[in-house]
């Protein structure tokens, strides 16, 4: 598609498809039926579309050819899922696995990681301590009232930083 009609490729981008992200988002919602999924796979379909804007034929159907993308990051999400499931349950039960000294050093590794995280600045070591208490993604971002961006963004330095403490105590 040649952007000579309808203006640069960036404002084809924001005025055509960056509207419809909440459309996009609440029918990946409908098929994933998890929130994080959901704006995984939104996030996919904003990035290939933006990679792949020169392959929009026809710009009415700019929507359309949106959804198609979501949906197909949705159907990989999904088989993804499908996966790790069936791993999960032809894994054996973790006392066929485990000796009683695995549990002790297993005890062992869970106090090394919190002292760990006791090192880490006060707003990383909440993070983690957010995600280890099983908060959803949702519910860190509106307590630490910040974005998806943002949100990620300090969780990957958090679990870098946590790393390097980690390796160090080794």
């Amino acid at each position: 598609m040649t952007f000579k009609t309808h203006g640069s490729r960036e404002s084809f981008f924001m005025e055509r498809l960056i509207p419809m992200k909440k459309d996009v988002y609440y029918y990946m919602l409908s098929l994933l039926k998890n929130e994080q999924d959901a704006e995984d796979a939104v996030q996919e379909a904003m990035i290939v579309s933006w990679e792949h804007l020169e392959q929009l034929r026809d710009p009415e159907s700019a929507g359309a050819w949106l959804m198609a993308i979501a949906k197909n990051k949705a159907l990989v999400i999904l088989n993804d899922r499908k996966k790790s499931e069936d791993l999960m349950a032809k894994a054996p039960e973790r006392g066929a696995f485990f000796s009683a000294e695995d549990d002790m050093l297993h005890r062992e590794d869970i106090g090394r990681l919190l002292r760990a995280i006791d090192t880490l600045p006060a707003r990383y070591a909440l993070l983690i301590r957010m995600q280890m208490a099983g908060m959803s993604p949702g519910e860190v971002r509106e307590a630490l009232q910040i974005d998806e961006g943002r949100r990620s963004v300090m969780l990957y330095r958090a679990r870098k930083s946590l790393k390097k403490i980690m390796d160090k105590m080794e």
